[in-house]
């Protein structure tokens, strides 16, 4: 994934050659996102160790809308904004030694988050974005019985933490830009209800994942 960031970085650099405007003003932009989740779950009342195996990871393609206000000093920027994704991301986990299996799903995100910049030239920027983003999950498992059957539980919440990374942005015409950006973040979330064959023990099932999310996006300059 890291490795796609790379090449298509190297494409904008590339583009970079007419000259445009510095980064300035009120932004608005669509995303295409590209989302790896990588997910771990356990018994929240177990040891550490207990079901370490159940792991689980997931790529899925998403998209989002932005908005943004930069503000310039001598090509330092800073640009304060909000953004709104739907990841459409689906992590899942079939522990069948132990007889149940289950699954995270990431179904938006919400994020403060301000860009901290530099204008090489008039076309060309990079930055640094740094922020505070919330997760609207569900966490669904199934427990299977004896007889064959199973039990559903789902959880649904928020889960927010922050997140950094690392972005790049050419200008193509004074209203216009194209920009790329990738994130990385980590999230943990409980199940509110235990499972039917936990539950004698009163146990909840914890997750833990970590999230890496790559946008290529288009803005329009106000």
């Amino acid at each position: 994934m890291k490795k796609n960031f790379t090449i298509i970085a190297g494409i904008l650099l590339v583009l970079a050659k007419a000259s445009f405007a510095k980064t300035e003003g009120a932004y608005i932009g669509l995303d295409i996102l590209k989302t790896k989740a990588d997910t771990k779950t356990s018994v929240a009342n177990y040891d550490a160790d207990h079901y370490a195996n159940s792991k689980s990871n997931d790529s899925s393609f998403g998209f989002g809308i932005n908005s943004k206000y930069a503000f310039n000093f001598n090509n330092f920027y800073v640009a304060p904004g909000v953004l709104f994704q739907f990841p459409n991301n689906e992590s899942k986990v079939d522990d069948k030694e132990n007889l149940w299996q289950q699954s995270l799903s990431i179904n938006s995100r919400f994020a403060l988050k301000s860009d901290f910049g530099y204008d090489f030239n008039k076309v060309f920027s990079a930055y640094i974005p740094l922020g505070y983003n919330s997760f609207n999950l569900s966490l669904k498992t199934n427990d299977y019985l004896n007889n064959g059957s199973y039990v559903k539980a789902e959880t649904r919440g928020n889960a927010g933490s922050f997140f950094y990374g690392l972005g790049f942005n050419v200008n193509a015409t004074d209203k216009l830009s194209f920009n790329l950006e990738y994130n990385k973040t980590s999230i943990d979330f409980d199940s509110k209800t235990s499972t039917v064959l936990l539950l004698e023990d009163s146990s909840k099932i914890k997750t833990k994942t970590d999230i890496d999310i790559i946008k290529a996006g288009i803005a329009y300059h106000f």
